[in-house]
């Protein structure tokens, strides 16, 4: 392992943990037919909503996915393999589960989920099976609110102040518009993963103990004994220790959240396993093979893989540093001027 690569990649995970913590106020992510010609990039251009309220004007340019394209290759990480981008997709589109981590405010990242959400339309188009895509960012009471959106009941500006998007997430919205936009226009169903922040602040505050009945009720099954993720936290929290004590309730916040999410993944996709696949958009911490990944394994028996996006400044520049716990690799590359 390049020790450069992990530490530049613990350092970021560090950053979007401590980002996170920081929001829920706890410590104060068959072979495919040719490309249509409606490209990730052309569906992002297409989502420009720069009157949005929720676009935050003088920060992002509305278009900031589109900007962002670059030539990618895929990464199998297990053996260091370069795929071409078909292939890549073509072994994504196996699995059942596709956990695809970001940092939040990478729209790079966000245009890698772009490009991978439209290749497993096109699969789930010709083999018949039924494609949803589950968001960290949104906290499973709101998922109505989703489905309320889906269904063309809302707009987007209402979607986004019912199910408090500022308040509960943060990030501007212009990284997340392609993708729930072309979501709804291909009849993915949109699912809300994510554990009530209330419940992740109170239990990274003062621990499980602290929950009221109906509150614990809403808490899923926990493995708070996997070394390995617990080791992986540990190293993160290094980067940003908490200045309220030990680290010990943050972690069992921290499974709450991986926990939460992997089981309202199980819920839906379970139904109709193997007829049915999901893709996960959440933040690389949490699609790390002992986040997500094993944590829905366990609930379903599901092929599930974890992939990240990783930019990279020429081809010779080696990622597999930043790819620990990851079974793929979106490697970007800037285009030679």
């Amino acid at each position: 392992m390049d020790e450069l690569g992990r530490s530049e990649a613990t350092k970021r995970t560090a950053r979007g943990l401590f980002v996170m913590l920081a929001l829920s106020a706890a410590i104060s992510g068959c072979h495919a037919e040719p490309r249509r010609a409606a490209s990730p990039r052309d569906v992002a251009a297409a989502d420009q909503h720069p009157n949005s309220p929720h676009h935050h004007h003088g920060a992002l340019p509305p278009d900031i996915v589109a900007r962002s394209a670059m030539p990618f290759h895929g990464l199998r990480v297990k053996d260091g393999t370069p795929l071409p981008p078909d292939e890549l997709m073509d072994a994504l589109s196996e699995a059942d589960a596709i956990c695809v981590g970001e940092q939040h405010d990478n729209p790079h990242a966000h245009y890698a989920q772009l490009v991978v959400l439209d290749a497993l339309i096109d699969s789930a188009r010709m083999t018949g099976r039924e494609l949803a895509i589950g968001f960290e960012m949104w906290q499973r009471p709101f998922q109505k609110d989703l489905d309320a959106y889906e269904a063309g009941e809302t707009n987007e500006q209402e979607l986004l102040e019912d199910s408090e998007w500022d308040e509960r997430w943060g990030f501007d919205y212009a990284f997340y518009r392609p993708l729930v936009r072309h979501s709804r226009r291909a009849r993915v169903p949109l699912i809300a993963l994510n554990a009530r922040r209330e419940l992740t602040q109170k239990v990274a505050r003062n621990g499980l103990s602290s929950l009221s009945e109906d509150e614990a009720r809403e808490i899923p099954e926990l493995d708070l004994g996997d070394k390995q993720h617990r080791a992986w936290f540990d190293e993160v929290m290094k980067a940003h220790p908490s200045p309220h004590g030990p680290s010990d309730d943050i972690y069992v916040a921290q499974v709450v959240w991986d926990e939460t999410m992997a089981d309202t993944a199980a819920r839906w996709l379970g139904k109709r396993l193997p007829a049915r696949q999901i893709m996960i958009v959440a933040g690389e911490g949490h699609c790390r093979d002992h986040a997500i990944p094993a944590r829905l394994r366990r609930r379903t028996g599901a092929k599930v893989i974890g992939v990240l996006p990783v930019v990279v400044s020429s081809d010779d520049e080696d990622p597999r540093g930043e790819l620990e716990g990851f079974d793929y690799g979106v490697i970007l590359t800037p285009p030679n001027e």
